[in-house]
């Protein structure tokens, strides 16, 4: 029995880079000196306009492993609403205001707040241009909860998660 989809909201209160890759020089994430990382062209820009270029740039991806995998029919990110401000800081790029829509269907029973906690593991974020990925794992004010819609403005995305079942 496959319950009804809900829709799980995830808000992050703000997000700074945990990690840089530049493609072009290491295929291996680097966690040292993120704090003087800035992207290409962008070191003049004021927050408003970091903020516009990076809205298109921001992804989410869905990494890791849910402890109860079988409870789980669907998991998929289908919305990003934000972020509200984009700014390089001395802790590095300081993101604040993004909420993450993921569409989610449970096995039998219903989505409890055990299942919602699991889900958040998988969330991550990265902003990315044609030369360098920053990535985002560690959230402050970070909380989900179901909701009955997704709202106007939110960036319909599709992204995969981990399940046990083909869709």
């Amino acid at each position: 029995m496959i319950a009804a989809r809900n829709i799980v909201c995830f808000e992050i209160g703000s997000m700074t880079t945990t990690s840089v890759i530049c493609p072009l020089r290491d295929d291996k994430p680097k966690s040292e000196n993120v704090s003087a990382f800035k992207f290409k062209d962008t070191a003049h820009l004021d927050p408003h306009a970091l903020s516009d270029w990076s809205r298109s740039r921001l992804t989410l991806t869905l990494n890791g492993d849910l402890k109860r995998l079988d409870k789980y029919y669907l998991v998929i990110g289908v919305g990003i609403f934000g972020p509200r401000k984009v700014e390089y800081t001395a802790n590095g790029l300081h993101v604040t205001d993004v909420a993450v829509y993921l569409n989610v269907a449970v096995t039998g029973g219903k989505l409890d707040e055990d299942m919602i906690n699991d889900v958040s593991d998988l969330i991550s974020f990265e902003i990315r241009d044609r030369d360098a990925c920053a990535k985002f794992t560690k959230f402050d004010d970070f909380y989900g909860y179901v909701v009955y819609e997704i709202p106007g403005g939110t960036r319909q995305i599709s992204v995969p998660g981990p399940t046990a079942h083909e869709c």
